[in-house]
């Protein structure tokens, strides 16, 4: 789900070629992947992240279910 999903973000902005997806796609891949960079630190016992390294955890998730969420709301009302 970590590596996956954010992969999908990119596939999608590739693809759907609606730029308000296009810029929500990545802004989504990207802060997933960041969020998820910052959680391993914290899961390694980096000082500056292991308090908060459940929270990150919870937020990269969070976004990703987010981002999927809307795009599915967003590919049923689609008229095309």
């Amino acid at each position: 789900m970590f590596t996956a999903l954010p992969a999908a973000c990119f596939v999608v902005a590739y693809r759907i070629g609606k730029r308000f997806w296009v810029v929500y796609s990545i802004a989504s891949g990207v802060a997933s992947l960041a969020c998820f960079v910052l959680t391993s630190l914290g899961f390694q016992q980096n000082p500056a992240f292991v308090s908060v390294g459940g929270l990150l955890q919870r937020l990269t998730i969070a976004i990703g279910f987010v981002w999927m969420s809307a795009l599915a709301v967003h590919l049923l009302r689609r008229t095309e």
